[in-house]
């Protein structure tokens, strides 16, 4: 996993696939009032954190369901981040 820029420059993530890092990442992320948009499988965690991240937080996270790993629904998951929040160029994170 790369660093990203610095939170207050790019407050929009897409979370492309979910584990242990991504996870924490995200919430370290949410407490600088990032919003996400997560591309995981069906079934799989992201679901679950999408729930959790909207806790107390309504609508700071959007869950896409697809194959995180395929680079077109990567990229619909990027432009569903812009239009969600056109005012931030999104960054993408993904597991090692």
């Amino acid at each position: 996993m790369t660093d990203p820029p610095h939170p207050a420059l790019s407050p929009a993530y897409v979370l492309a696939g979910i584990d242990g890092a991504i996870r924490a990442r995200a919430w370290e992320l949410a407490g600088t009032g990032a919003c996400f948009v997560v591309l995981d499988v069906p079934g799989g965690a992201g679901r679950a954190l999408t729930l959790a991240l909207n806790t107390g937080s309504r609508g700071r996270a959007v869950f896409l369901p697809g194959d995180p790993t395929d680079p077109a629904e990567q990229a619909a998951a990027l432009a569903e981040c812009r239009q969600c929040w056109p005012q931030h160029e999104p960054v993408l994170l993904q597991p090692a």
